[in-house]
């Protein structure tokens, strides 16, 4: 964004594609959960979205999702109410939501790590893997693959680097 030195995260887009939902880093979430118009460049802030982070915006574009800095919940805000509301106990990373929009999915580090989704009829967070055995370089990030099924990265960067020789000519 012009003048701000942080960097903006997590874009969203709306389904009509002419606004992005974004916000800043966890150390940036003070300034809250924004929205810039891609025809006015009008930038606004969420109400009540101040120390709010990794914004996700619903596939309908009724709901945002995100995380306050301690990740320990998941905040929910309702446009057709616009009110937030919050969800869910544990210490939560990435939200995906489901392509009908009718779950979130989180990768819940609290405890057991596991992936978990939050139903967003019933308000409630049920567990759908645990990732208990699954090593430690395949907890950084939690999506969807197109089936809706839960998919994990493995990133083996450095526990499988034993030596590296450089030769240069």
């Amino acid at each position: 964004m012009p003048g701000d030195t942080r960097p903006e995260i997590d874009p969203s887009w709306w389904p009509d594609g002419n606004s992005i939902v974004f916000g800043g880093s966890v150390r940036d979430a003070k300034s809250g959960i924004q929205s810039i118009d891609r025809k006015t460049h009008a930038v606004s802030t969420l109400p009540g979205s101040e120390g709010l982070f990794s914004p996700q915006l619903s596939p309908d574009g009724r709901y945002v999702a995100a995380f306050p800095t301690d990740a320990s919940k998941l905040m929910l805000y309702d446009f057709k109410t616009w009110q937030w509301q919050k969800t869910g106990g544990g210490i939560f990373q990435f939200n995906t939501w489901s392509r009908d929009g009718r779950s979130i999915y989180l990768l819940d580090v609290s405890g057991v790590f596991q992936i978990v989704r939050f139903d967003v009829a019933s308000n409630k967070l049920e567990p759908v893997v645990s990732l208990k055995d699954v090593e430690q370089g395949a907890r950084g990030w939690v999506g969807l693959d197109e089936a809706g099924n839960p998919m994990l990265v493995l990133d083996k960067s450095i526990t499988e680097v034993y030596r590296l020789d450089l030769q240069v000519p």
